[in-house]
């Protein structure tokens, strides 16, 4: 897909910018941040901490809140690179199926690590997200795509498209659920107006999570290319580092 004017002036307003494997390394380390201090870094600071999922909102700004804001900015950058890899795939049928394989192989070390038990059906991890909002964009481009449909028929569709991964992701309790869908319909929308995408996505994102801007700020930085491949890294370290805090955490007595 052709790159906009608009997009490209960002560009040169940025100067070099940042790779996507630069972006996906400081999302990895934001997330360990949010991560670590959602757990065992509560637990610490409190003397003992009983993780109820939600309950951290409730606490008044200090480091722990700072970490676990800090945190807010991954999410963003993992669904943009959805759906830029949904356009950079060779193969967008084994792009879904390596999401749902490290989504079932990540949901016991994340139930365990955040709920303190191996099987807990009242939240599901970050990999369900991405697919359901993998599979609301590979639906809508394929709608898009359907010249012989009529104008009034492709919008419907894609509205019911939206409107269905949104409640299969609110049944299924994903993390960040419907919010997950939304950013990576924007960001396919706007592809090629980065930018207004990136406005439109912080209207939409930090009405529930208002610290989630900075990675608006750092997409607008993007410069187009990959980088290091390190593909197959950044599957398996989302499972690998719940299995080492969750090691820790049984180490540790939490």
């Amino acid at each position: 897909m052709r790159e906009s004017i608009l997009t490209k002036q960002s560009f040169r307003l940025f100067g070099k910018g940042f790779s996507a494997n630069a972006l996906k390394m400081i999302a990895l380390i934001t997330m360990i941040v949010d991560h670590f201090s959602a757990v065992i870094y509560l637990f610490l600071h409190n003397g003992g901490y009983t993780v109820e999922w939600g309950m951290e909102f409730e606490h008044s700004l200090n480091l722990y809140y700072i970490m676990r804001n800090i945190g807010r900015f991954a999410f963003p950058i993992f669904s943009f690179f959805i759906v830029e890899g949904y356009f950079h795939t060779k193969s967008r049928f084994k792009y879904m199926r390596n999401l749902l394989i490290f989504a079932l192989i990540s949901e016991v070390p994340y139930d365990f690590y955040f709920m303190g038990e191996p099987f807990y059906w009242g939240q599901q991890n970050v990999f369900f997200t991405l697919a359901i909002a993998l599979g609301a964009v590979w639906l809508i481009d394929i709608v898009r795509q359907k010249l012989f449909f009529s104008v009034i028929l492709r919008v419907l569709l894609q509205v019911l498209i939206i409107a269905g991964m949104t409640v299969l992701a609110r049944v299924l309790v994903t993390d960040y659920t419907c919010f997950g869908v939304w950013l990576a319909v924007i960001f396919y929308y706007y592809r090629d107006t980065r930018l207004l995408g990136c406005i439109m996505a912080t209207i939409i994102f930090c009405s529930l999570v208002p610290w989630g801007f900075p990675a608006f700020i750092a997409l607008l930085f993007y410069n187009g290319e990959r980088g290091k491949n390190m593909k197959y890294f950044y599957y398996i370290f989302y499972p690998a580092h719940l299995i080492l805090l969750g090691i820790v955490r049984i180490l540790g007595g939490i």
